[in-house]
């Protein structure tokens, strides 16, 4: 069975909940030759399994393979889960004409206590250990997933990581965005913004990849900060 998850819907849950195997593609980063093992593999697996397929569609050799295998999908007795923030009209359709579901994002619940997302990124360019702590905390609260909040730790160190150390970083950032950077890098050694960088870059794709929870490790990450 195959079904396309449409508006940006977390497929943690449904992978927790899963006894089988579980196998994983997320383009640009996907090896067309194991996509279509997993696809068509047969006896390779004799397990229940789930293959996760997310923003498929912005890498188009990967997108061909799979929407050419959707029949087979659909038959497999295997489960198909494919994410897509904002499917094509026509890709909704070749799914539906395989009798594929479509599960529609339901609305996000209004941030409580109007959450400012930004916040977690002037906590980090403060290198406010605490309050990028309790920033973490009223974003959980306010029912914001784990990717946006990398997203928002990420972005900051990667432009502080560009001030100190490439020539061309006022060229390549916008002026606001560039006096928080330069000020937030006063606060941290290059090293050591290097080393931030790289482990956040590891933990999302351990993440992807199941081997960690992107949620404890980004509280982690903060504690280390």
């Amino acid at each position: 069975m195959i079904e396309l998850w449409c508006g940006g819907q977390a497929i943690s849950q449904t992978e927790e909940n899963f006894s089988g195997e579980i196998f994983r593609f997320r383009g640009p980063d996907i090896s067309l030759l194991d996509l279509e093992q997993a696809i068509v593999g047969g006896d390779l697996w004799s397990r229940p399994r789930l293959v996760v397929l997310e923003e498929i569609a912005s890498t188009p050799l990967a997108l061909e393979t799979v929407v050419n295998h959707l029949s087979t999908m659909a038959a497999s007795p295997h489960r198909f889960v494919w994410r897509e923030d904002s499917p094509s009209a026509e890709l909704v359709r070749q799914i539906k004409d395989v009798a594929g579901r479509i599960v529609e994002a339901k609305p996000r619940p209004a941030a409580k206590n109007n959450f400012n997302i930004f916040a977690l990124a002037d906590a980090c360019l403060r290198r406010d250990r605490r309050g990028l702590w309790l920033e973490l905390l009223a974003a959980r609260a306010a029912g914001l997933q784990p990717e946006e909040i990398f997203w928002k730790l990420f972005w900051p160190i990667k432009n502080m990581l560009l001030v100190k150390t490439s020539p061309l970083a006022p060229a390549s950032l916008k002026p606001f965005v560039l006096d928080k950077a330069r000020g937030g890098a006063a606060h941290y050694r290059a090293d050591e913004l290097q080393s931030l960088s790289w482990e956040l870059v590891k933990l999302y794709h351990e993440a992807h990849l199941g081997r960690r929870d992107l949620d404890l490790a980004l509280e982690r990450w903060v504690l280390e900060l």
